[in-house]
């Protein structure tokens, strides 16, 4: 959801949205090391499973950098091209990291 479309809301629904955001990135450091451990046992099939679930749900929390991102590493997961899934799974790193220090989550 777009910081327009959350100015839209009431201010209880926003805060309430707001509220859950701040878990959804609080977890993302959990999503992280999953794909971690898919990577590094070179389950390209569960690595391309978590980009997928990543790019639906940050999509749909307002993090569309993120998404597009997961979706990069999804499809390179799928194809196992491995030095694609490498640049992929950095730029997702290095994207949560901004998310979570723009949050000051972490």
């Amino acid at each position: 959801m777009s910081s327009d479309m959350l100015k839209g809301l009431a201010p209880d629904v926003r805060s309430a949205f707001e509220a859950l955001r701040r878990t959804y990135v609080d977890g993302l450091s959990q999503r992280l090391k999953e794909m971690e451990q898919a990577m590094s046992g070179e389950e390209w099939l569960a690595l391309g499973s978590c980009a997928h679930r990543l790019r639906g749900s940050a999509a749909g929390y307002g993090f569309q950098t993120l998404s597009d991102l997961a979706k990069r590493l999804e499809e390179q997961s799928s194809a196992a091209l491995g030095e694609g899934i490498g640049l992929a799974f950095v730029a997702i790193r290095d994207e949560i990291q901004s998310i979570q220090r723009t949050r000051g989550s972490h």
